[in-house]
């Protein structure tokens, strides 16, 4: 299928130089303040963190065991509720509920999959165009360990194109 040949928009050089210019100054001068801002600020601060560290201190240390053992509790109840998750999705155990806490499992819809060789046996390879082969992707790692010299020889990396806009230095 031959490609279809498009003329490219110039960019209005003028027009971005006028902008250019334009953010150039509001930068600059955003700079300005901050830089006064942080210098206003600096002392009042370093005042502050002075004066809450002890009480921040206290407060970690305190926090540490109870978050583990939390984290530690709530792994075991995780993994004791996804034994009750069969293959078909039903679950066995929905909900538990203490006389303090309450642990639930819950379905939602994740991201709608496609059997590759479900989706090449429903098109036909008639239909199998630009169209059909733009609908697929393939997991470049999953393939490179499978496969790795052929992922390395047909892969190449998509060109992204960032616009980055700074103050010359």
């Amino acid at each position: 299928m031959p490609r279809a040949h498009y003329i490219m928009a110039k960019p209005n050089k003028t027009l971005i130089n006028e902008a250019l210019d334009r953010w150039a100054k509001a930068k600059a001068k955003a700079v300005r303040i901050e830089a006064k801002r942080d210098s206003d600020l600096a002392p009042i601060k370093e005042r502050y963190e002075k004066q809450c560290a002890p009480i921040e201190a206290e407060a970690k240390g305190a926090l540490a065991p109870l978050e583990k053992a939390m984290s530690e509790a709530r792994s075991i109840v995780e993994k004791e509720l996804r034994l009750g998750i069969n293959d078909d999705g039903s679950i066995a155990l929905p909900q538990v509920v203490s006389e303090k806490a309450i642990a639930k499992v819950t379905s939602k819809d994740g991201d709608r999959v496609i059997d590759p060789e479900k989706f090449l046996a429903e098109i036909p390879p008639a239909k199998r165009n630009s169209i059909f082969f733009g609908c697929v992707k393939i997991l470049v790692g999953k393939a490179e360990k499978a496969y790795g010299d052929v992922v390395n020889r047909i892969s190449t990396p998509k060109v992204v194109h960032v616009v980055e806009v700074d103050l010359k230095k």
